[in-house]
């Protein structure tokens, strides 16, 4: 599963700005980083974020970084990220067309916690998601 970066600002006055810095602003919406529809039912298996510059995080106050199927926040999951380098951790992640209409997987940097951890910082670098299609035990 393969997928490009994009940016979405949208309700949001702030935009791009010079080089390779843009604002993503305050609202879950303009905080996502990628949506894509799947075309079959997966299970997502894990999370890689290689941080390659941080700003404004530490480990009493990381980046956050969820993913989660569109209408399903309550069960994404979330990778914690505290500085420059790989993180990495396991993740469970179903996206069905069961649990909705489309498989709507998204990525996100929005953090609805408005104390620590929280993201008011800067971060840049590489996300890998990796999954495995989910197979029905019925036939």
């Amino acid at each position: 599963m393969g997928f490009t970066q994009k940016m979405v600002l949208d309700s949001e006055p702030s935009g791009l700005t010079t080089g390779d810095k843009w604002f993503s602003g305050i609202t879950e919406g303009a905080r996502e980083l990628h949506r894509e529809n799947l075309t079959v039912d997966f299970t997502l298996t894990s999370i890689t974020f290689d941080c390659k510059g941080a700003d404004g995080v530490s480990g009493s106050d990381p980046a956050i970084i969820r993913v989660y199927q569109s209408g399903q926040k309550s069960m994404a999951a979330i990778l914690e990220v505290s500085g420059t380098g790989i993180f990495s951790q396991s993740i469970n992640v179903d996206i069905t067309a069961a649990q909705g209409s489309t498989r709507t997987m998204i990525i996100d940097a929005f953090d609805p916690d408005d104390t620590s951890p929280n993201n008011d910082c800067a971060f840049t670098g590489s996300i890998s998601i990796t999954g495995k299609p989910k197979i029905s035990d019925n036939g």
